[in-house]
């Protein structure tokens, strides 16, 4: 099954790229309302452990399972719950972020902007 993770891969190509996510951690999209001066939440996606983001993800096999995956996804939106958020709303978001990752061959670094995801050309 191929996922989403972060990278250190192509960091730096672009202006103000950053990366606070360790190498290998899933990452899903942001829920920043972008309201604040000099957010970047629209070219970033967040690690589910940490919680920093990253604006160079990768796609990659994993030998993690559909289930383990939702459940990993639904852990890292907890807090969502104590807000009467339904548990399907994460396994739909589960689903997204798989649909994503088949989009594209596993090894490729992807970037972000907005609600558009597109290949990041490695350096020569």
């Amino acid at each position: 099954m191929k996922i989403i993770v972060a990278t250190t891969q192509t960091q730096g190509q672009k202006p103000g790229d950053f990366n606070f996510v360790p190498e290998g951690e899933v990452v899903i999209v942001s829920d920043c309302d972008c309201l604040h001066k000099g957010c970047e939440c629209s070219r970033s996606m967040v690690g589910v452990k940490c919680g920093k983001g990253t604006t160079t993800m990768m796609v990659v096999e994993s030998s993690m399972s559909r289930e383990e995956y939702h459940r990993l996804i639904r852990e890292a939106n907890t807090d969502y719950e104590s807000l009467g958020v339904d548990e399907s709303v994460f396994d739909e978001q589960a689903d997204a972020l798989l649909d994503l990752a088949m989009q594209f061959p596993a090894g490729t670094v992807i970037e972000r902007d907005g609600g558009d995801f597109d290949e990041r050309q490695l350096a020569p």
